[in-house]
This record gives structure tokens, C-alpha cells and sequence, in this order.
């Protein structure tokens, strides 16, 4: 069963959805500069206490939401409205996977900060302890849209959305659901930036928030409700989990997929000033410009990689993202452009 990118919603600190994004690879996201010690300021690309009159007039209970809540919340407002199931629409089957680094940390902070004095809890608050697990987005966002579909959150590092994905298309190609909202949302507190020692090889030294949250469908899903490859962003051909270097591990992607000549774009999770590997193929860095989102990245990165997308990618119908999972693993998404994907119909 082929699966499609119906729907795609993002927040980063340049604004909500596609159009900021693109701005923002071109010019790079808003860097806010924030004093973490008496005299020692870090730059971070915040998105801060998000407001959002469309989520607050759909969702009574907006105002009860965290900020990572809130950032994954308005992704996946914005996914589920751009693939055609906004209104009164069912959303029963549809489910939620969700990758992150360092996830509910905020709150946790808000939770450790109460005191007990003389036997009582001063200070609690049950609307700080509700966000105090990793998997607070994906929860909200099931209430919220009455999703009941299959639900989980990964917490896995860099490359946190990307295996979310991986799964997603394992569930999908076995009936679990129809469609399924799959992304990343990351939010950084003091401490993040306190103790951020960036690794040149991978990351960016500009922390930057955000979540990036994908609707991937099933082509049968689409059928049924009237729409077609035309109505979608791109083909997920899936992905592939790869140890080893990135050149091997876009050769093995290619290789995958039968895909030799047809890559028109690498998307590589590194950082502009780090050498990139000659693949032969256009490559992109957009961790230059979108700094450091960690576990949010792979769903920003596809994200960025549709809006290169103009009926293929320099010309030819595929393109590669890339995440960097745990150790010397990393994951690929492999894409191909809806007119490409419609032409093999």
C-alpha cells in the first residue's frame, strides 16, 4: 500500500507553517539572546509561549496546555486542516507518533521547584503535573481531535521523528490505521542552553524550537474520501535505518528504493560549516539556517525538503532526508513528487 504526505504543519521561531519555513531557510531563523549566567549570553531561535486564536477558538482547553504541548498542538492543527480532516471531519482511526530529545523537561522544572511546608505541597499545580510526561503533544492532541488511533511518543535523541516515521510506516502498511500524525516538537529550557555543548559534527551551535508534524496516508484512505496523489505533498517511499557513513547510507537508500538517477536532493543533518560528503547529488545542510531543533528535526526537515519540492527536486522525482539516530545509526526518508508518484499509478 503506497502512503502519501497529505497534510504538514510546523512551527519554528520564524512562524507557523510552510511559508515561514521557506523564509526562514532562506534567511534564517529569529535568534533571541538570553543571559544564562551574570554576563554570559547564549543565542536561541525561540518560539516562546505560543498563541494561536485558531487552536484557542477549536480547543476550549488551550489555555491548559504547556509550551512543548502547544508547539506540537498547533502542527498538528495545521497538518490535520491542510490534508482535508479540519471541521466536522471523522477522525476516529487517525493516530499520533511523536519523537523528541528532551520533551517535558519545562514542567518537570515548574514540578521540582514546589516545596512542602509542614507536611502540605505549596505551590502545586495540576495543571503543571499534566505536562510533566514526554508524551503531553501527542495526548493533547488525541483529545483534542478524538483520535484514536495507535499513539506513542519516542524519545530517542536527534533522531526521535524520523524513527517515529519508521514506525508509522510499519503500522500503516499493516492496516493500523488509515493515516497517522507523525512528526517531532522540542522545547528548551535554561539548563538546555546552560550546558549546551554542541558536537561540530552533528549539531549547530544555535538551539533552535519547533515541532514539524506530518498526515501520512494510505492511498486506499485517500480513495475512500475523495481525493487523490494530486491533493498531496509527496510520496513517502518509507525509510531506511543505515550504520555506517552518510555516503553508504544514501547509497543504501537509493539502492532500496531502485532509485539510481532519480535523486534530485540530500537533505544531511549537519551543520553548514561541517565538510559534507561528495555524493554527486544536490545537497542541503538546513541545519545552517534552521539551527538545532534535536528531536524535531525530521519532521522540520521533510518539511523543508517539500517546500524545494516543484514537481520533483532539480529536476528528477526523489529526494533523501537524513537524521542522525543513536551511535553511527541513522535514518532515511525517502520521497518522491506526487506528479512523479502519479505518473506510476
Amino acid at each position: 500500500m503506497r502512503l502519501f504526505i497529505s497534510g504538514v504543519g510546523t512551527v519554528t521561531a520564524a512562524g507557523l507553517g510552510l511559508e515561514p519555513l521557506a523564509a526562514a531557510l532562506r534567511d534564517g531563523v529569529p535568534r533571541t539572546d538570553e543571559e544564562v549566567r551574570e554576563g554570559e549570553f547564549v543565542s536561541v531561535g525561540r518560539v516562546g509561549r505560543l498563541q494561536d486564536k485558531a487552536s484557542a477558538a477549536l480547543y476550549r482547553r488551550w489555555g491548559q496546555l504547556d509550551s512543548y504541548s502547544r508547539y506540537g498542538f498547533v502542527s498538528a492543527r495545521q497538518a490535520l486542516e491542510d490534508g482535508g480532516f479540519g471541521g466536522d471531519a471523522d477522525r476516529t482511526e487517525i493516530g499520533v507518533l511523536l519523537g523528541t530529545a528532551f520533551g517535558c523537561m519545562e514542567e518537570n522544572q515548574k514540578f521540582d521547584r514546589f516545596e512542602v511546608d509542614e507536611g502540605k505541597l505549596v505551590g502545586a499545580s495540576p495543571l503543571v503535573f499534566k505536562g510533566t510526561v514526554d508524551n503531553a503533544p501527542a495526548g493533547w492532541v488525541s483529545v483534542a481531535f478524538k483520535l484514536k488511533g495507535p499513539n506513542a511518543t519516542f524519545v530517542s535523541g536527534d533522531g526521535a521523528a524520523l524513527e517515529a516515521l519508521w514506525s508509522a510506516e510499519g503500522l500503516l502498511q499493516r492496516g493500523r490505521a488509515p493515516a497517522l500524525l507523525v512528526g517531532g516538537v522540542e522545547r528548551f529550557v535554561d539548563l538546555h542552553l546552560l550546558l549546551r555543548r554542541a558536537d561540530p559534527a552533528k549539531n549547530e551551535a544555535l538551539l533552535s524550537e519547533g515541532s514539524g508534524l506530518l498526515l501520512v496516508e494510505r492511498e486506499d484512505s485517500l480513495q475512500a474520501r475523495g481525493r487523490d496523489v494530486s491533493d498531496t505533498h509527496a510520496e513517502l517511499l518509507g525509510v531506511v535505518r543505515h550504520r555506517g557513513s552518510l555516503e553508504d547510507g544514501v547509497a543504501a537508500a537509493i539502492d532500496r528504493f531502485d532509485l539510481a538517477g532519480q535523486v534530485g536532493l540530500v537533505s544531511l543533518a549537519l551543520p553548514s560549516d561541517v565538510a559534507v560528503p561528495d555524493l554527486g547529488i544536490e545537497t542541503v545542510c538546513d541545519k545552517g539556517s534552521l539551527g538545532e531543533p534535536h528531536g524535531a528535526w525530521g519532521g522540520l526537515a521533510i518539511a523543508a525538503a517539500i517546500t524545494r519540492c516543484d514537481g520533483g527536486w532539480g529536476g528528477k522525482p526523489a529526494a533523501i532526508v537524513h537524521a542522525f539516530g543513536e551511535g553511527n545509526e541513522s535514518f532515511y526518508a525517502v520521497l518522491r513528487a506526487s506528479g512523479a508518484a502519479q505518473e506510476v499509478s
